[in-house]
């Protein structure tokens, strides 16, 4: 497909002509503004530094009536024409976003009001009503993207505005990307029993059970259920959890298995239409509307449906560590790491980030690994304000000033070129993803929602129940993983975040790699993790050692025989309690050697005494190191981070033994640091993302020299005048002779540093 586009995706960014462009964009609407506005407007944002600009092509704002559309024939500002050759003309390139769902604040989302209520296109919830959408504009019921009368609705939109874009697409026109459809087919309802029962949604998931089982005998086994089913039409999909045993989690997986693939099917579905139209020959792309991608939304499967798969962020500061979470997993995996949505400005309805704040967010994922960005909105418009530009295209001194210095310091530094450091890896089976999805007890309709409400932990809604197993996996591996990732910020050990699409060549590019382990593993991965290590990887897993697949199929390389456990132990404590009283244990442990409990009767471990749950198995030129307890979730602390980070010198020891070391040394551990590299050339982001001013001394591994750079511009006039709102003009840090840096740092501050 690559191959054949005028433009391609590559990991820096859009290739045009032989040219590499890096892929940072803003978004204004044409629809938006008065058409006299235009030029402005587009001075505007290229006085920021900006090549690309992003808007949408709105149905419902284009259609008169079903084959009736207004192109500029009676409102000039709806001349996406006229818009598309002004771009063209100011040597701006143009992402183009047709919908049919574009949200934007739009009423019914840019869905005519017509289409959403006729009653088969309606998506419908477990109970067989209507999804009703209380959005914030304007009330309306989600679509099914399983209708067949939906695509029909669909397709009289698109047989009028694929002609008018076609003519402007790359070279001929100014159009390098397409958006297939927005923010995934769920509108935003993505908890596992919510949608979609629309009849079509269910024939359509038998269909994929029929082409995963091939026969209905081998989903009743599969299933092992009481009365068997007669045919696929027979098998309706769950509607609340109830499983028992795991032999009933098959049942539940699939259903969850089927919503990702409801996703990619709807997106797939909207690409081919527009490219049955005309609209071929530049990639596509789509936006998930979160900051981490896990299940029902699947970044490896569906960059075969479209080129390129971003995640949407709209940060405030105090989220620092899931959007660090989010644009790390999506920098490891994806092929070009984008967010197609990114907050600049706000939705009238919440409160604007100061220019101080903005700033901070703004290079958040930048210091860890975003290669792609959207500044979502350039412009201010109805419903959106504290943008760079007024509605006017007039600039908003304090925050334009934001994107014209940074883009300058990206194109000087030549970012999309560097790519962060990082040794180790932290993996995520999508199997035990999927049964988090599922294991619910409760739902809640629109997941972003819950901002509204407070940070709701995730476990508030996730069940108790083991199933019949050692451990209710969907509790007891969110907790493993959040233990590995405060270990390892703790320690300075730069890693990357992924799942188990990774491909085995990728993998194998680390030398240690963590995964949490339960008592069944699904075997493609089993599979993988066992090549890996046979290949000389460092495998480091627990709490438990996985000695069969979901369905009870032994593996053999797995099914090792470990020394005798000593003693289970259901709380071993790992360390001293600080002063506020978090101290960190692990629950239901294995002992491999006689442990004494201490006062109180509960056992105390030290460093010293790793070996007690810790077993190291030899396999190949590689090794499995098994940690046999199982972390406490963060509930269970008033300060989850602090508590946490008394893992890091139990973990530091396994990762030494695996040839990882600390990439980085902090005496604060307030500090977060990354440090990215490109053909010789480094540079070290230091983050205060703390409300209080952060000191410190940084020390990183082979750096002798260290040059701060200034983004607020290069000279001192503009220095003064460019962001009069921080709190000091002062360099942020002062090398020191033997290496280190002494910093002194901000509140919400992101600093840089060239070094040699």
């Amino acid at each position: 497909m690559q191959s054949q586009m005028a433009v391609q995706v590559t990991s820096q960014g859009l290739s045009m002509g032989g040219e590499v462009l890096p892929l940072y964009s803003g978004t204004v609407h044409y629809w938006r503004h008065a058409a006299t506005d235009w030029e402005r407007l587009l001075d505007g944002v290229l006085g920021m530094g900006f090549r690309y600009l992003e808007t949408y092509v709105p149905w419902n704002v284009h259609q008169i009536e079903p084959g009736n559309h207004d192109f500029g024939q009676i409102d000039p500002s709806k001349d996406i024409g006229a818009f598309l050759r002004l771009c063209q003309a100011k040597g701006l390139y143009v992402l183009v976003r047709p919908g049919p769902h574009i949200n934007a604040e739009l009423p019914f989302l840019g869905y005519p009001a017509r289409v959403l209520e006729i009653p088969e296109v309606q998506a419908l919830t477990s109970t067989g009503a209507p999804a009703a959408m209380p959005f914030l504009v304007t009330p309306f019921v989600a679509p099914s993207y399983a209708s067949e009368r939906f695509y029909t609705e669909v397709a009289t939109y698109f047989d009028a505005v694929a002609p008018v874009l076609k003519e402007y697409l790359y070279p001929a026109g100014p159009i390098v990307a397409i958006q297939s459809d927005n923010e995934m087919s769920f509108v935003f309802r993505t908890r596992c029993y919510d949608l979609d029962y629309n009849p079509e949604s269910i024939g359509l998931y038998q269909q994929l059970l029929e082409r995963k089982y091939g026969n209905i005998e081998a989903l009743n086994k599969a299933y092992s259920v009481a009365k068997p089913y007669a045919s696929f039409a027979e098998v309706d999909p769950p509607r609340s959890f109830q499983a028992e045993t795991r032999r009933d989690l098959p049942y539940y997986l699939d259903w969850a298995e089927y919503q990702e693939f409801y996703i990619e099917y709807g997106i797939g579905r909207v690409r081919d239409m527009l490219e049955e139209r005309g609209l071929t020959g530049v990639p596509y792309f789509h936006n998930y509307p979160v900051m981490y991608a896990s299940s029902p939304f699947r970044t490896a499967t569906l960059e075969k449906v479209v080129d390129i798969a971003g995640i949407d962020a709209y940060p405030i500061p105090s989220q620092y560590q899931e959007l660090k979470r989010g644009v790390n997993y999506t920098s490891t995996l994806s092929r070009l790491p984008f967010i197609p949505e990114f907050g600049a400005g706000i939705w009238a309805w919440y409160r604007p980030l100061s220019p101080k704040q903005q700033l901070f967010t703004t290079l958040i994922p930048f210091m860890h690994g975003i290669k792609g960005i959207n500044y979502y909105m350039l412009a201010d418009r109805d419903r959106w304000l504290a943008c760079p530009l007024r509605s006017d295209g007039t600039p908003r001194d304090e925050y334009y000033t934001i994107y014209e210095n940074w883009n300058a310091t990206l194109a000087r530094l030549e970012w999309h070129k560097l790519t962060v450091e990082r040794k180790a890896l932290l993996l995520t089976p999508r199997s035990y993803d999927l049964v988090r999805h599922v294991a619910l007890e409760g739902t809640f309709a629109f997941q972003w929602l819950l901002g509204f409400y407070g940070p709701l932990p995730g476990e508030l809604f996730a069940s108790e129940s083991t199933i019949g197993e050692r451990d209710a996996v969907q509790r007891r591996m969110p907790a493993w993983l959040t233990a590995m990732q405060t270990g390892m910020d703790a320690l300075g050990v730069a890693y990357g975040l992924t799942d188990s699409d990774i491909d085995s060549a990728k993998l194998a590019s680390y030398p240690a790699v963590l995964v949490p382990t339960f008592d069944w593993l699904d075997a493609e991965l089993m599979e993988k993790l066992l090549e890996y290590v046979r290949g000389g990887g460092r495998l480091i897993c627990g709490p438990r050692w996985p000695q069969t697949t979901l369905e009870g199929v032994t593996q053999p390389e797995w099914a090792l025989d470990l020394p005798p456990v000593a003693k289970t132990a259901g709380r071993v404590n790992l360390g001293v309690a600080d002063q506020a009283g978090n101290g960190l244990w692990l629950e239901d442990t294995d002992l491999w050697s006689e442990v004494q409990p201490g006062e109180g009767g509960e056992y105390q471990l030290t460093p010293d005494s790793e070996a007690s749950f810790v077993k190291r198995v030899s396999l190949g030129k590689g090794e499995i190191v098994l940690i046999s307890g199982a972390f406490p979730e963060p509930g269970h602390f008033e300060n989850p981070t602090d508590a946490y980070r008394q893992w890091a010198p139990w973990l530091g020891s396994l990762l030494e033994n695996a040839g990882v070391a600390s990439l980085w040394n902090c005496d604060n551990p307030a500090v977060d640091v990354s440090v990215l590299s490109s053909e010789g050339r480094r540079v070290v982001c230091v983050a205060n993302p703390t409300a209080d001013k952060q000191q410190g001394k940084l020390k990183i591994s082979g750096v002798k020299s260290w040059s701060y750079v200034d983004i607020r511009g290069e000279s001192s006039e503009k220095t003064a005048t460019s962001f009069p709102w921080l709190e000091s003009n002062n360099v942020p840090g002062e090398p020191l002779e033997n290496g280190e840096l002494s910093l002194s740092l901000d509140p919400w501050t992101i600093t840089l540093w060239e070094v040699k």
